[in-house]
């Protein structure tokens, strides 16, 4: 039981999703929820998380700006984050001992503010495909992390801005807690769903490399 809630979290962690998408229906009975039951808790199937339920999971398989995700919501809200499988995230998971750490576009004043508020979001910055979001360092390598969207910048991840414990969770939970930014798309959502994969192919495409991620 231990072991198969251990998968579950890392699931959810690493993919916002309480399942392994690769086995078969019944094929482990992890892949089945642990949810509140009336006579107390216990292992019912399957329930999909409110992100499965709500937005539209996209990825992006690029090798130079590395696998990340965007999430659509049908009200044009887009969360940015990092897939799994980005070379980034794979390797900090990995250090020990290394300088891992992530730093947003310095054009922004994260010391003073996290979300760009004011009259229609008129003062949030405009984003385009190429706008460097931030930096990620992993002992002597850069990653320099893209938008990948045209977009308005409502919200960065604060608890990634505030250091601590919590900076980790860019590659600790990056389907979850770790996401990167949010934004208001300027562009049509079709254009980003033509441009990236659904989570199946996704999964499918990188599947090696993900069941890596799940070993003990």
């Amino acid at each position: 039981m231990e072991m198969e809630m251990a998968l579950v979290e890392r699931a959810m962690d690493l993919l916002g999703t309480t399942r392994l998408p690769w086995e078969e229906e019944g094929s482990g009975a992890w892949r089945h929820r642990l949810v509140n039951a009336p006579d107390g808790v216990g292992w019912e199937g399957p329930l999909r998380t409110y992100v499965e339920r709500t937005w539209d999971k996209r990825y992006y398989l690029r090798d130079g700006d590395g696998d990340r995700y965007a999430y659509l919501h049908p009200n044009g809200i887009c969360v940015l984050g990092f897939a799994p499988t980005h070379e980034a995230v794979v390797l900090a998971r990995k250090a020990k001992g290394s300088q891992v750490c992530l730093e947003y576009n310095r054009k922004w004043d994260t010391t003073k503010e996290f979300q760009f508020a004011g009259k229609q979001r008129k003062n949030a910055p405009i984003l385009q495909e190429n706008t460097e979001v931030c930096n990620l360092r992993v002992g002597r390598k850069i990653f320099s992390v893209r938008c990948g969207v045209q977009a308005r910048l409502l919200e960065l991840n604060g608890k990634l801005v505030r250091g601590g414990e919590e900076a980790a969770l860019w590659h600790q939970r990056p389907a979850t807690e770790g996401w990167l930014a949010i934004v208001q798309l300027l562009c049509k959502p079709e254009e980003i769903v033509e441009a990236t994969v659904s989570m199946e192919e996704y999964v499918k495409e990188r599947e090696d490399d993900l069941k890596g991620l799940f070993e003990p």
